[in-house]
């Protein structure tokens, strides 16, 4: 793990949707071909992960 950002909150989108963008900073030493980015949804109260994927930086 390199760096574990908020994006925003899920606020109920009627279809169950969400998007968002960040910018994110990408140190000129780290090999560009290895990086993923992992993102996943989690519940406030209970922290509990309800929704998680996995993409390719490039």
């Amino acid at each position: 793990v390199r760096r574990l950002t908020t994006i925003g909150p899920l606020n109920g989108a009627p279809d169950g949707t969400f998007s968002a963008e960040t910018l994110i900073p990408i140190e000129k030493n780290w090999r560009r071909e290895n990086l993923h980015a992992v993102v996943f949804a989690q519940e406030r109260g209970s922290r509990r992960i309800v929704a998680a994927a996995a993409l390719e930086l490039k």
